[in-house]
């Protein structure tokens, strides 16, 4: 563990001719219920779904629509988000 919310990738040791040198690279992690959106952010990915529900296939129709519904429900009932 990392600074108690990351934690790390991977680690890179190297030694040449400049010496012993590490490095790690270190990713958040997210909150076990996902992150929360602003309204802002929820607005902007309501007008992406629109896109995205006219280029997927068949396959993929039903998680666009049922994200865009649950857009909509949420910013209609008036949910903040962060």
């Amino acid at each position: 563990m990392f600074l108690g919310s990351a934690h790390v990738e991977e680690v890179c040791h190297r030694l040449d001719e400049a010496g012993y040198r590490e490095s790690a690279d270190a990713i958040r992690n997210r909150p076990p219920a996902g992150a929360l959106l602003t309204h802002e952010q929820k607005v902007d990915l309501l007008n992406v779904t629109r896109d995205w529900i006219g280029e997927v296939g068949e396959e993929e129709l039903g998680d666009a629509v049922r994200l865009r519904e649950a857009l909509e429900v949420d910013l209609d009932g008036g949910g903040t988000g962060a």
